[in-house]
């Protein structure tokens, strides 16, 4: 586990090394946010810039495509703050397994709501993306009935899958 000296992200590895579990903790909300509002940044720039409409299409593009680099890179950071807390023999919890479900069902809900919009190959791809999603979910989902059916709720994945992502 862990990157080598100078692959990406080498350093904000290091640091993340260096803190504790509950700074551990404050850098993975703390990622965690900014993946969020990063994301609704993309599904809903106008909300964000009141001169959206006003943007030429090149300077659009470019907000977007910097907008889904920092998602990118965000969830790159925060894999790699797991990746210490398992190094540290740490273990996925009830309370961080249904976190990373909340996080998930938030990425497949925006994934569905950008793939709604056509057959230009852009949304072909947003279509696959969201279907991904509802595969993996529908995994865990189908997974946790087995080893935890009374718990469902506790992990917020106790609805229908189809009805969420396959509606238009």
């Amino acid at each position: 586990m862990g990157i080598r000296e100078g692959e990406r992200h080498y350093r904000e590895y290091l640091n993340l090394r260096n803190q504790t579990d509950a700074q551990l903790g404050r850098s993975i909300k703390s990622y965690q946010k900014n993946i969020v509002e990063h994301n609704e940044k993309i599904s809903n720039p106008a909300r964000f810039y009141s001169s959206w409409d006003s943007m030429g299409e090149i300077e659009k593009q470019g907000r977007l495509e910097y907008w889904r680099n920092e998602v990118s890179d965000l969830e790159a950071k925060l894999n790699l703050a797991y990746d210490v807390l398992r190094e540290r023999g740490a273990k996925m919890n009830k309370f961080a397994l249904a976190d990373y479900i909340e996080k998930l069902i938030e990425r497949a809900d925006a994934a569905h709501n950008d793939s709604k919009s056509g057959d230009d190959p852009k949304y072909i791809f947003q279509q696959g993306r969201a279907l991904a999603y509802y595969e993996v979910l529908s995994s865990l989902q189908n997974t946790l009935r087995v080893h935890h059916p009374d718990e469902l709720d506790d992990f917020g994945i106790n609805f229908d899958m189809d009805k969420r992502f396959t509606t238009a």
